[in-house]
This record gives structure tokens, sequence and C-alpha cells, in this order.
């Protein structure tokens, strides 16, 4: 049975997407010592291959050019507190997944979930067909903000998308097939389910795939990932620093007090880093330790 990662990376006019995805994937092949496939665009894949032809080919078992004319929507990039940008942003593919994956048994990763260390390996072979997570811990331990927590104030638990473990299996084929539907009826379930229409987010459909699978009720029959929750930078924070192998430094925001910035240090856990100019900025660095 063969497993491996799937990761989407589209690049936007100021966003290297597939420049994280190849950080990334070195360092995944360091920790979890499995092949990666890459879903991107000709465009993208042929700006990644410019510079680092070498480790494209060493870090993606496969590349899959999925140019699907899907619409490209815009929305906000924030860089600290700093700077905001509304770029090009298309991310409506990853509900393709389950057709468009090579392995029996995948973990669909975000590129900017940085994975150093190897807490996934305890997915493979595992007896559920479908892991997602529910909750994220932020790096400072403060509290969650109630739009990461539910798609609205009266609605639904969110579901993250940005790790899931899926094999091929009628319960993931459902859940894939179901998310197609809610992809292509965004406008409608936004109303149902009141979240703002004009932010696609992958979390969104994935939360209401898994609520109309279990009869429109909380659903505890698709089970967390190892590590029940995600450590999380939000993007007003910035990843500073790459130290040494499997660390990270960050300034994190204060979200009560905005003048506030807390210097902090991971060592050796897996980080989702929503502020992806700063994971671009550390590029050199990553690809250093992993290459």
């Amino acid at each position: 049975m063969s497993r491996g990662v799937l990761m989407h990376a589209l690049n936007n006019e100021q966003i290297d997407y597939t420049l994280i995805a190849l950080c990334n994937a070195l360092a995944i092949r360091h920790y979890l010592d499995v092949p990666i496939c890459l879903v991107t665009t000709q465009g993208s894949v042929a700006w990644l291959r410019q510079k680092y032809a070498t480790l494209v080919d060493r870090a993606f078992q496969q590349i899959i050019v999925y140019d699907d004319r899907l619409p490209v929507g815009t929305r906000r990039f924030q860089d600290t507190l700093s700077t905001q940008r509304m770029l090009r942003w298309s991310n409506f593919n990853r509900v393709d997944s389950y057709a468009l994956t090579p392995f029996d048994e995948t973990l669909l990763i975000d590129a900017d979930y940085l994975v150093l260390d190897d807490n996934l390996k305890h997915v493979w072979g595992t007896a559920h067909e479908v892991m997602l997570n529910r909750d994220i811990i932020p790096l400072d331990h403060g509290s969650v903000p109630p739009s990461e927590r539910w798609l609205e104030d009266t609605g639904i638990q969110l579901c993250w998308a940005t790790v899931v473990y899926f094999r091929k299996s009628r319960l993931a084929e459902m859940l894939f097939d179901v998310a197609r539907h809610v992809r292509k009826h965004y406008a409608y379930y936004a109303l149902i389910y009141g979240y703002p229409a004009e932010l696609y987010r992958n979390d969104y459909v994935f939360s209401i795939a898994v609520h109309m699978l279990s009869g429109f009720t909380r659903c505890d029959d698709i089970p967390t990932l190892p590590s029940p929750f995600l450590f999380t930078s939000f993007d007003r924070d910035e990843l500073i620093d790459v130290p040494m192998r499997g660390d990270l430094t960050f300034f994190l925001n204060d979200r009560r007090e905005a003048w506030r910035f807390t210097l902090t240090r991971t060592k050796d856990i897996s980080v989702h880093v929503m502020n992806k100019f700063s994971i671009v900025r550390q590029a050199d660095k990553l690809l250093s330790y992993y290459a």
C-alpha cells in the first residue's frame, strides 16, 4: 500500500508558494520519510525550477500540473501589522485531492504547515479512513478567536483542512465528493451557515462536508490526527529566524495590545505559519538545514 504527502502550491504575484512547498517538502522527507506529490500550475513550477531545479527533483516524487481553470479570487494577505495586500488567490482545487492523489494513504498538508517533527508518522496503517483536527493552539497559548473555532457565532464547529489524512475508501470519497459540491454552491451554503460568501476557505468547505456526512449533527466519527490540535502563528506574527534544524523563532503580536510583541522560540514541533511572506524570507535558512 503506497503512502505519501500531497501538497498544493499556486503562486501569485507576490507570494512564492512553490518555494514554501519546496522548503516544507524537504523537511517532510527528513521527518516522515515518505514521497511527496506537488499539485501546481505550469507557470508556478517553471518559476521554481529556474533557481531550484536540482532540489525540486529531490523533494517531489511527482508533480501534477493542474491548470483546471477554476476561478481565481482575491483576498487580503497580511505581513505582520505593517503591511496588508490584496492579491490573487487560488486554492479551489484542494477538494479535488482524492482524485488527484497517487497514494493509497495520503496526508494532505498545507504548504505553510511546517512539518518539524515525526508525529504524523503515526497515521500510517490506521483503521480510520479520514482524520482531521478541530482545534488549534496559538503559539502564545492565548485564546482562540471565535472565527477560528466556529463558522459563525451560533454555527457549527470549524474543521481545519490544514492537515487531512485519508485513505482510498468509501467514506473518504464521499467526504471529497460532498466538499466538491459545497465548493460549487459556496454562495448558497454561505446563506445557510452564515459565513461571508466573499471569503473562500477550505476550512469552511470541509466543515460543512463533515457536518452533512454526520447527518447535520456534531460528528465525532471522524477522529483527530495523532496531535488533536495544530500549533498556529497568525499572519500578524512574524517568523524572524530559523536558528537551527527543527527550531523556529517568532515575534508574536498581542491581539489585545497591538503594540506588544513577544519573542518566542519553538523546538521540534510542527507549526502552521499563516504569515507566508515571513516563510519566504526564511526560505534560504530552511533549505540550508534540509536540502
